[in-house]
């Protein structure tokens, strides 16, 4: 049987629905990363537009949380976009009632990649986005680690435009310089 996914709104069902007690791993996904989005802008221009929103103010490669609305605390009083209302809140209470499951943010997916093509390639982009992605964890501490779906080194993802014979090394590189800023942590 497919894993249970938290609700996008259209199901009733929650975090606190999740069969905890089976499980070792959750994956909430997906976190996008600021800067070119040009697979999600064809492919959800009202998604595109509420990710330049959402990275107003912050750098390109930096991670943000694309259905936040506002943040005015942690626990009940963080408010999630109208579909996912306190997922955060709810993951983080599922966490403490279940220590034993690994929480992971997964960032990318099919359309939200194209940033992580530079940040492989790009050691500027890639410290930039490492740095967003330390200051994360650190904000929501329920989180255990990351999973990057980037989809896929070398091309063949949702934007055709995108891939190179770089991206296999700099996928590597990627996780190297990021399993140390993890074990720094």
């Amino acid at each position: 049987a497919p894993a249970p996914q938290v609700s996008d709104g259209r199901r009733a069902f929650h975090a606190a629905d999740i069969p905890a007690q089976n499980l070792t791993h959750i994956y909430y996904g997906f976190i996008p990363v600021c800067g070119p989005n040009a697979g999600l802008q064809q492919a959800n221009p009202e998604g595109y537009a509420a990710l330049v929103s959402q990275c107003s103010g912050k750098p390109d490669y930096s991670e943000v949380v694309h259905d936040k609305l506002k943040v005015n605390g942690f626990g009940d009083k963080l408010k999630m976009g109208p579909t996912n209302p306190r997922i955060f809140a709810e993951l983080y209470r599922l966490k403490q009632t279940h220590p034993h499951i690994k929480i992971l943010p997964s960032v990318g997916g099919w359309t939200l990649s194209d940033p992580l093509y530079d940040i492989g390639t790009n050691a500027a982009a890639r410290a930039v986005f490492i740095d967003s992605i330390i200051d994360f964890i650190r904000t929501y501490d329920f989180f255990d680690g990351i999973d990057i779906d980037w989809e896929f080194p070398g091309g063949g993802g949702a934007n055709p435009a995108l891939g190179s014979a770089q991206d296999g090394a700099g996928f590597a590189t990627l996780m190297q310089e990021l399993r140390a800023a993890l074990d720094t942590l």
